[in-house]
């Protein structure tokens, strides 16, 4: 996937579940780069925002497969 930082984050498997508190001036500067994204990575992040408010975390393979997987390219 284009923009995919998954890279920046290795023994990481989901560098993006910690809840953190923004500024009002932070979640501003995060909207208006919503506009540097592509369409691909723009519905890609609207999955993650929809299984965060329905507060289901389906994973398409488990943490055991990401590791094997991971394993494989290192």
């Amino acid at each position: 996937m284009n923009g995919d930082v998954s890279y920046l984050y290795k023994n990481v498997t989901r560098p993006f579940n910690e809840r953190t508190d923004i500024t009002p001036q932070q979640f501003e500067l995060m909207k208006s780069q919503l506009k540097t994204l592509s369409p691909q990575q723009l519905r890609a992040l609207q999955g993650v925002i929809n299984r965060t408010l329905n507060g289901t975390q389906s994973s398409l393979i488990s943490d055991e497969e990401m590791q094997m997987i991971s394993s494989l390219f290192s």
